[in-house]
């Protein structure tokens, strides 16, 4: 997600109990009780709403000579320990096969959300494994969450402490411990992780503390070329990987979320290219391999392209992504995208433009046969209608996969961080979902055995009901069900689903493409309901069950059969 001068997260840290809040802690925001003044060098910095922070003064001191590197970070933990359990196991790593995800040999449907907040909020185990088991109700298989929580003071959770210039990794029960509950919670769940290994921003530490305690200085981009800095982060990279080498549910890691020439405080040298930043990425890519064979690579970028020239800024190269040149680099095996056209100054058509990023990303997917995701993507107004664009743009161009921004849950202390992007695990992300009626259904494909037949099956609330678009969309885990879905659908195949306080009926109407003969239409669509009967665990039960227990339905052999429920009545056929 973004952060100063974008769109930033509204992060809820616990709050620091020190007489001032040390460099890169929060110090500020709504709801905050912690300490709002800051240590010697650093000034209280608003973030956003929700979130200020501790960052270096521009009269700290700064120098551009480089600190000997810090020794391979140790394992002993500054609060209390116990010895570290290993972390949990289980088969089958997923990998990429050309355009594909697969595990174990098929295709694995890459969709869920992002979750950055799981591992880094203080939570409970129990409170982990609900928020995973909120995620996995909606059909999601795939969260993506940091792996990174870089502080100079130790209070809370946090996964390396930095003092005088040298990094300790916790590997205590407020560190890696930590995040093993994270893997064990994603695992009961099901759901498999994207890992993020330091953040561009300043929310969490992320690059600016190395360049910041290595190098002393200010200037973001010396993460990418300053040696000892890069030790640093292969140091640290080294002790996070090996401890998860051989744990599946780890799906794969990122260099890092959203790596530009610049950061936080948008200071730099003023010589980081896409060349610069094109070259760390095969680096520590590569680097990676070298610990860990199993799982898959990315760089965790927002997919600008290098088009100098370009009207459009995410197009023009100038943040040092490279899109096309990072996909092809051999130790990346996948490649990401973020959307947010209204913090990119695209706010004449921010819905039409995304679309048109959607199929540019998958052109560039067909041409380096790598799988590509819409890892992170976002509105805080219009989402209804917005994402049902965009999500019918990613089964249109092909695109491979999806991670809507951000997962939320309501938990026994309270809501989880939401920075006004995130529908909740129940549907109704607040007001606003409320006022903004579906303009179109939400619809997904579904191809029948032969690939020509098509049926098509959508929630189409009343203009009251918009509440009803469930995250993430139908169409990513619907289109997993074959391996290609035709287009353009037929809305003459559909299925209306209709909430049971709301509305008393349920309509469908099948017909099979021309020519196809007696297709098992009803099965399919079968099929397509049990599906979005995950993604939308709050629709009413009795509505599926009467559905699903109709009877024999495949007797039913007329190439068009309206088929009315009133609730509870039996099903009546005309």
């Amino acid at each position: 997600m973004f952060s100063v001068g974008l769109v930033s997260l509204a992060l809820a840290l616990a709050p620091f109990v020190n007489a001032a809040a040390p460099q890169w802690g929060q110090c500020g925001g709504i709801g905050w009780t912690g300490d709002t003044t800051c240590v010697a060098g650093s000034v209280c910095t608003v973030q956003n709403a929700y979130y200020s922070q501790c960052l270096p003064s521009a009269s700290a001191p700064s120098s551009t000579t480089a600190a000997p590197p810090p020794p391979p970070p140790t394992t002993a933990p500054s609060s209390p320990t116990t010895t570290a359990a290993p972390p949990p196991s289980s088969t089958g790593f997923v990998k990429v096969s050309g355009q594909k995800f697969v595990l174990d040999g098929a295709t694995f449907p890459l969709v869920g959300a992002n979750s950055y907040w799981v591992g880094l909020m203080g939570f409970s185990t129990t409170q982990m494994n609900q928020a995973f088991s909120d995620i996995a109700k909606t059909g999601a298989t795939t969260v993506r969450t940091w792996g990174f929580n870089d502080v100079t003071t130790t209070n809370g959770d946090y996964y390396q402490l930095w003092q005088n210039g040298k990094a300790t990794v916790n590997t205590g029960a407020t560190g890696l411990q930590n995040f093993d509950n994270v893997v064990a919670a994603a695992k009961a769940n099901g759901i498999r992780l994207i890992v993020a290994l330091t953040n561009n921003w300043s929310d969490y530490g992320g690059m600016d503390v190395y360049v910041n305690q290595i190098a002393n200085s200010p200037n973001h981009d010396l993460f990418y070329t300053n040696a000892n800095v890069i030790a640093a982060y292969k140091s640290y990279i080294k002790t996070f990987v090996s401890r998860y080498v051989n744990e599946p549910i780890i799906l794969g890691w990122e260099l890092a979320n959203e790596p530009r020439c610049s950061g936080s405080t948008g200071t730099s040298t003023g010589t980081c290219t896409t060349q610069t930043i094109t070259k760390w990425a095969s680096d520590i890519s590569a680097y990676i391999k070298s610990i860990d064979s199993n799982h898959l690579v990315a760089i965790g970028d927002e997919g600008f392209f290098n088009e100098p020239g370009n009207p459009s800024y995410p197009y023009q190269g100038g943040e040092g992504i490279d899109f096309n040149a990072n996909l092809n680099i051999s130790t990346i095996d996948f490649g990401t995208a973020h959307l947010y056209p209204i913090s990119w100054g695209q706010t004449s058509d921010p819905t039409g433009w995304g679309s048109q990023w959607i199929a540019d990303h998958a052109t560039s997917q067909k041409a380096a046969n790598k799988p590509v995701i819409l890892e992170e993507f976002g509105v805080t107004d219009g989402q209804a209608a917005t994402y049902t664009a965009w999500y019918n743009s990613v089964i249109s161009s092909g695109l491979t996969g999806d991670l809507i921004w951000q997962a939320g849950s309501h938990l026994s202390t309270g809501s989880t961080p939401d920075d006004g992007y995130a529908p909740n695990a129940e549907g109704t992300a607040d007001e606003r979902f409320a006022q903004d009626p579906l303009a179109v259904a939400v619809e997904s494909g579904v191809a029948v055995e032969n690939g020509e037949a098509i049926a098509s099956c959508w929630i189409e609330p009343r203009p009251d009901l918009a509440s009803m678009l469930y995250w993430p969309s139908v169409y990513p885990t619907v289109k997993a069900i074959m391996d290609s879905v035709p287009l353009p659908m037929n809305t003459d195949h559909a299925v209306s689903v209709p909430r049971r306080d709301e509305v008393t009926r349920l309509q469908v109407v099948w017909t099979p493409s021309a020519g196809e003969g007696d297709i098992p239409m009803l099965r399919t669509m079968r099929t397509c309901l049990v599906r979005k009967r995950k993604l939308a665990p709050r629709l009413v039960r009795s509505v599926w069950k009467v559905f699903l227990n109709v009877g024999d339905v495949e007797e039913i052999s007329d190439t068009s059969v309206p088929l009315d429920v009133d609730l509870p009545a039996s099903v009546e056929r005309e």
